[in-house]
């Protein structure tokens, strides 16, 4: 079929007896987390209140500040991570209008904890604050160290307010990635993540303004 590439798993069509599929339909049917967790963007389990967040704040180039909390714990599944973001700005142009790091949202690097160069386990996801996402992975002796791919995990979102005003307190992620997209059948023995907040006020914004600023690391229980 025109435009998908043997190599490049993200090019394919997704086709059963019913027709064709989005990524997402089967990471909800494939994707199995803990019973006593629903990933619904709300952070509401038990497990939640049980982990100490990570509270931060950074300035965009235009002087707003912004703050954010990092939850994230694991469990002989996969990694929950869960981010809750206060800025009244929450801003969405849709993808074929802007890139989809440029509209309210976060970008991720997931690595196994000790990983110190770019490999295939190291993840990155690029999510807004409505929740739509493209995954990509480590490439080695690659001139870009990304390539487009379709990890498996579940995420999740809540706008506080209203999209595209100034009407909101902020936006929450939730998420959980199993263990075998970091490519283990086992639990790892923590998981590094380097997250970054983008702030968008209006359409006319064509820079992200909140630069990588951290580096956090989860080890095990």
């Amino acid at each position: 079929t025109s435009g998908c590439l043997l190599t490049k798993p993200n090019t394919w069509k997704l086709v059963s007896n019913n027709g064709l599929h989005a990524y997402e339909e089967l990471d909800s049917q494939l994707v199995s987390s803990d019973l006593d967790m629903k990933v619904d963007g709300i952070l509401d389990e038990e497990s939640w209140g049980n982990v100490q967040s990570a509270d931060f704040k950074c300035s965009t180039k235009a002087g707003t500040v912004i703050e954010f909390s990092a939850l994230s714990y694991m469990t002989g599944k996969g990694a929950y991570f869960g981010f809750d973001i206060k800025d009244k700005h929450v801003f969405y142009a849709d993808e074929s209008i802007r890139p989809i790091g440029l509209n309210s949202g976060m970008e991720i690097l997931f690595a196994p904890y000790g990983v110190s160069e770019i490999t295939p386990e190291c993840l990155q996801l690029r999510i807004t604050a409505n929740n739509i996402k493209k995954r990509y992975s480590g490439v080695i002796n690659a001139s870009y160290p990304w390539s487009e791919d379709n990890f498996e995990m579940l995420s999740a979102t809540t706008i506080h307010g209203e999209l595209n005003t100034k009407n909101n307190t902020g936006y929450t992620i939730e998420m959980f990635i199993p263990w075998t997209s970091f490519g283990s059948n086992e639990q790892l023995d923590g998981v590094m993540i380097c997250p970054s907040v983008i702030h968008v006020e209006n359409a006319s914004q064509k820079d992200k303004s909140s630069p990588w600023d951290y580096c956090n690391v989860t080890k095990a229980n």
